[in-house]
């Protein structure tokens, strides 16, 4: 698919069918921000393939996928792959998919062209095809290649806190209702005096520490904490903001709360789960209003691992909320 026009909200976006050389070729350079390539795995299928009941497996047989040679198979390869480089912008990237027919001298042709790979991603099938002979391990996987366009390149888009504050805040949600409900169910005692303590016996030192912390609102303070650091930083204020920090920390120890260090790293590491008061991420509200929607916690796991983009959870939380 190619956007067509000057780039603003009235660009039109159209798919351009045809030879995937010549398109690239008649397409701008330095254009592209991402390329997602499935090209053919070449299979070198040297027959029919039938099941134990001798029925036929609708394998590729297309002509598209076949190659008089290895050699031909890579001189494809090369030259789909230097007109998918021309258009690369110097920020974009390119993620290839394949078999352990084509994958590695895919990665091969990449690395000669310049590209710079990044990762290799394994894609796990959940119903592959079924090892029929017995004669090898079945192919229960396909890799994809995720590469920038060069050796250099220190720019390109990897949204690693957004999927990381994702994964680990919907851990925390649904991990500690999981948790709730096994201590409710396991220790019903306990669960009725704080469902978020250890389970034991309270001493009365104990239950009036406990008490103590109760009556200061940790989340409420931490999450105004972060907030006036961000702003400081964010007027290159760092000494102010690193004094603020001390000040806070002892207000929080002062309160029954056992800061070592309150610094930029603690909410880095922190901030991490957007539902701790270290975060200034507003996915756990987003969360939040996902659980509230869903008839148990399993559901709203199953729920939230269905989007395949940060977008597509964003749209399906507004459609949820009209």
């Amino acid at each position: 698919m190619a956007r067509t026009g000057n780039g603003t909200a009235a660009t039109a976006e159209k798919i351009i069918q045809g030879n995937c050389i010549e398109a690239m070729n008649a397409l701008p350079a330095n254009s592209v921000d991402l390329i997602f390539a499935d090209p053919p795995y070449n299979l070198q299928l040297g027959g029919d393939l039938t099941r134990p009941d001798q029925s036929k497996v609708d394998a590729v047989t297309d002509e598209w996928d076949k190659f008089e040679s290895f050699e031909s198979y890579d001189r494809f390869t090369r030259e789909w792959l230097a007109a998918a480089r021309r258009v690369l912008k110097p920020t974009g990237a390119i993620w290839v998919i394949g078999s352990d027919h084509n994958i590695v001298r895919v990665g091969g042709s990449l690395q000669d062209l310049g590209y710079w790979i990044m990762n290799d991603v394994v894609w796990r099938k959940s119903n592959p095809m079924p090892n029929f002979r017995g004669t090898r391990f079945t192919n229960a996987h396909e890799t994809l290649i995720w590469a920038v366009r060069d050796a250099d390149q220190k720019k390109y888009t990897f949204n690693y806190d957004a999927m990381k504050a994702l994964n680990e805040t919907l851990e925390n949600i649904a991990g500690k209702e999981i948790g709730d409900i096994a201590l409710r169910n396991v220790a019903p005692v306990a669960a009725s005096i704080n469902p978020s303590l250890p389970i034991g016996n309270f001493d009365e030192a104990q239950s009036g520490a406990i008490a103590k912390v109760d009556e200061f609102d940790f989340q409420h303070e931490m999450r105004k904490t972060r907030e006036r650091v961000d702003e400081l930083l964010d007027l290159g204020k760092i000494a102010a903001a690193e004094s603020f920090m001390e000040e806070q920390r002892q207000v929080f120890v002062a309160n029954g709360f056992n800061i070592r260090k309150l610094n930029q790293a603690y909410f880095a590491f922190n901030g991490t789960y957007a539902d701790n008061a270290a975060s200034s991420s507003p996915i756990a509200d987003q969360l939040n209003r996902y659980r509230a929607a869903a008839s148990n916690v399993g559901s709203f796991v199953k729920m939230i691992a269905g989007f395949s983009s940060y977008q597509k959870f964003m749209d399906e939380l507004d459609e949820l909320d009209k």
